[in-house]
């Protein structure tokens, strides 16, 4: 993959995951994605086609990322069915860029979610894809709980108690000793390393998998 394709990956995973053009990929987002729409979001539509011509009338590449809509086939294979410019993609609404996906789509699908994906073209020319989304909702996912770990945190040492006792000893309360950060969030999905010890269990369920390596311990 050349500069300019790793350049335009980084910016458009960057991009939905800060600005938070992401949210309808959440797991927290509607199966009914496309809205009701009137004439001016048909020719929003016709607009968006006009704007991507450019990119439209250009080849697929090979192990390239596109944002745009898929398909499961019966064997399993998981295929382009139409993609958007990331350029286009943050200059109009999603709903929009979504019916414009489906309207303007190889083969119609009535249900369907705009994806992250990377094009793997086969010998016989057939653009099968792998979807990335999945590991932005697990992100996702695991960021608020670490959000609402963190706020527990703050609520009990922000207590006069606890103010007192970080005096004197010098020690936070033993419910509010660790404080989550990003480092290590995602360690739980380490098949590698399923068990990581203690020091790197920085997420929110952090005491649950101290007491799972205690007994793990124990066992031995």
């Amino acid at each position: 993959m050349n500069s300019d394709s790793e350049n335009e990956e980084e910016y458009m995973e960057n991009e939905m995951i800060i600005n938070g053009s992401y949210e309808t990929l959440s797991e927290d987002s509607n199966d009914d994605e496309v809205s009701e729409y009137d004439v001016s979001d048909d020719e929003e539509i016709d607009e968006i086609y006009n704007e991507d011509l450019e990119f439209i009338s250009k080849d697929k590449e090979d192990k390239k990322y596109y944002i745009g809509i898929c398909a499961l086939t019966l064997e399993h294979i998981i295929l382009l069915i139409n993609s958007v410019s990331v350029k286009i993609y943050f200059k109009h609404k999603h709903d929009a860029i979504l019916k414009y996906l489906i309207e303007y789509s190889i083969s119609y699908i009535s249900d369907t979610k705009i994806h992250i994906m990377q094009l793997h073209i086969d010998p016989i020319g057939v653009y099968n894809v792998v979807i990335k989304t999945h590991w932005i909702r697990l992100i996702q996912r695991t960021w608020r709980n670490i959000l609402k770990e963190r706020k527990r945190v703050i609520q009990i040492r922000s207590k006069v108690s606890s103010i007192m006792n970080y005096q004197i000893c010098g020690k936070h309360p033993s419910s509010a000793t660790h404080y989550p950060t990003l480092r290590g969030m995602l360690c739980i999905y380490d098949k590698v390393n399923p068990y990581p010890k203690p020091y790197e269990l920085v997420k929110c369920k952090y005491y649950q998998y101290l007491q799972l390596y205690k007994n793990l311990r124990l066992k031995c």
